[in-house]
């Protein structure tokens, strides 16, 4: 069946495969977590930025490796500390904050930033963060082996089978431009950045390699957060870097970066809802109306809401990106088939396994993880 490509579709097929989570069981499997350079990066669970936004008002504060959250409210208003990176992907978080969404189902939600899915799903599965948007890493098959710690609630992206996508390789204009790097093979030896080891970036940037005939191994992976790889490239740190949107895009459009690959990722399950096991059991009805805020704001954006000078401007606030770029990025997306690829699923894990970063042996069997009841709730209070 054929898939679409546009962004307004993008959001309506997310909210399609959670209903597909309930009525087929599907199984959700994942990936891994590895070794590289570290640049700029901070251990996610005693220096992850959050930022909470409650009633109109704004403020920062850091994260505290001795406060764990597993089970927060406050009066009538249920806390939720939800892990991510600044992406576009994010978007629906950030307009159930600003539009009063949250508030206005006695949630209060706080966001805390981190460098990728390694220092996120730690955050969660010791109650740090109640939950978060994680890749397919090691990080978290890894904490899966406790069953009791983490909670699937949902898949929320894939890569396009074909056109541009959020998973392209970008290289430097500089570099690319001198005839330094030209093709994927002249990547050997180079460093690419990538947000932490171990996830879908580190995946992603090994199937681009495969392309030129090269693998991880040929390379240097530097751990680079996305808002700095900019600073990266211009200093010239790195000559190439999984980036991500909408910093792709704006590095790009700035004439900082040119995409050097692409479509190596074509159909490879990329982003999940992750939730503290601990959280979820004590919080079942808020949690429930976190995600019943979620679909809503999918819902939105499905309905030309990236188009919206409003939500341009939110989703602007959050990952200090230009909003006019919001017309242009590339999102992950669904097939129409509603079909979760596990075969990309367990791709990826075989890979992370020959990385030897995977605490076992064996495919892990997840169903169990997945909250199934939590959705249908979800879905019939909307």
């Amino acid at each position: 069946m054929k898939e679409s490509h546009t962004q307004e579709r993008n959001y309506a097929l997310r909210s399609l495969l959670l209903v597909v989570l309930i009525l087929t069981g599907l199984l959700l499997v994942a990936c891994g977590d590895s070794t590289a350079t570290t640049v700029s990066t901070t251990t996610a669970a005693s220096t992850a930025a959050k930022t909470t936004v409650a009633s109109g008002t704004t403020t920062t504060a850091a994260a505290s490796s001795t406060t764990t959250v597993a089970a927060t409210s406050s009066g009538a208003k249920t806390k939720i500390i939800y892990a991510c990176q600044a992406t576009a992907e994010t978007a629906p978080i950030y307009l159930g904050i600003e539009k009063g969404y949250f508030a206005a189902n006695n949630l209060e939600v706080e966001i805390a930033l981190t460098n990728g899915t390694s220092d996120l799903i730690p955050l969660v599965a010791t109650g740090q963060a109640s939950g978060g948007v994680a890749t397919w890493a090691a990080a978290f098959f890894n904490a899966a082996k406790n069953k009791s710690t983490v909670s699937i609630l949902g898949s929320l992206g894939r890569i396009p089978d074909s056109g541009r996508t959020p998973a392209r390789i970008i290289v430097s204009k500089a570099a690319y431009d001198s005839g330094q790097v030209k093709t994927v093979a002249d990547l050997k030896g180079k460093k690419v950045a990538i947000p932490g080891p171990g996830a879908f970036a580190e995946y992603s940037v090994n199937l681009a390699l495969k392309t030129g005939g090269l693998s991880i191994k040929d390379v240097e992976l530097v751990n680079i957060p996305f808002p700095q790889q900019a600073a990266a490239f211009k200093t010239g740190s790195v000559v190439a870097s999984f980036a991500s949107e909408p910093v792709s895009t704006q590095l790009e459009a700035d004439g900082t970066a040119v995409t050097l690959v692409d479509g190596h990722a074509g159909g490879t399950e990329l982003t999940f809802m992750v939730f503290n096991t601990d959280f979820l059991n004590k919080n079942t009805e808020a949690v429930t109306r976190f995600l019943s805020v979620y679909i809503k704001t999918l819902r939105e954006l499905d309905a030309g809401g990236w188009k919206d000078p409003e939500v341009q401007k939110i989703v602007e606030k959050y990952t200090k990106a230009p909003g006019a770029l919001l017309s242009k990025i590339a999102l992950s997306v669904h097939s129409n088939n509603d079909v979760i690829n596990i075969n990309t699923v367990r791709a990826q894990e075989a890979y992370f396994r020959e990385r030897g970063v995977l605490s076992y042996t064996g495919d892990l069997d997840l169903e169990s993880l997945i909250r199934k009841d939590i959705i249908q709730k979800a879905l019939q209070s909307l």
